[in-house]
């Protein structure tokens, strides 16, 4: 009986060694269909917000331009109330008084209308300082410059501001911000409003020939 040797086991050579194809679940293959998968659900996630969105034309929103929000300063007064009205309705000026103090505001606006107004360091009310020809004037707005004149003129001898009366009659503030800004106590401004109107009628009376604001 002859001698067997054992037969010596085959080592795989170095880099040969083997590999199977079932290794690995993922491959090529797989990544694509992975990514493929997530692309078919992200279009349909899309596709289901767009149907949810409310349909109607777009709008585009142009922002504006700056310095031109908001109106003018002009167009702002026109659609603010009138506060002399509404002094008027709260009971705070009378009729005359209403009157008195439109017939203010129309000298001051006629007098500085085109106009640098010139303030004085002495009374604090605006004077005319006006290059153009009073020539065309009527003479309704020749009376309201003379009565605001010597409004101004008696107000300086009483020692009444006169200030304060055109920042409520032209400028339209409000009472309690006149108190704060000339630094009185509340409900200063009123009173002076109301006695310095009082004066404007006493004033101009002798020159009045009857009848109201268009006098």
């Amino acid at each position: 009986m002859e001698h067997q040797s054992p037969i010596p086991s085959m080592q795989p050579m170095p880099g040969m060694e083997y590999k199977s194809r079932t290794a690995s679940p993922a491959g090529p293959v797989s990544s694509f269909r992975q990514a493929r998968r997530t692309r078919r659900r992200k279009r349909a996630e899309k596709l289901l917000t767009a149907a949810l969105e409310p349909k109607g034309p777009r709008i585009r929103v142009i922002p504006p331009e700056a310095g031109s929000v908001g109106p003018t300063v002009q167009t702002a007064r026109k659609l603010t109330p009138d506060p002399l009205k509404s002094y008027e309705e709260r009971g705070i000026l009378g009729s005359r008084q209403l009157w008195a103090a439109h017939s203010i505001r129309q000298a001051y606006r006629l007098i500085t209308e085109g106009t640098g107004p010139r303030v004085t360091s002495f009374t604090e009310v605006m004077v005319q300082n006006s290059r153009r020809s009073n020539l065309g004037e009527s003479e309704r707005e020749v009376l309201l410059k003379d009565r605001y004149t010597d409004w101004v003129d008696r107000m300086t001898e009483e020692k009444l501001m006169v200030g304060p009366v055109l920042d409520l009659v032209v400028e339209e503030a409000s009472l309690a911000g006149i108190d704060r800004k000339w630094r009185r106590r509340k409900g200063w401004a009123k009173g002076h409003l109301q006695q310095s109107l009082d004066l404007y009628i006493k004033v101009v009376q002798p020159k009045r020939t009857g009848g109201g604001p268009d006098q």
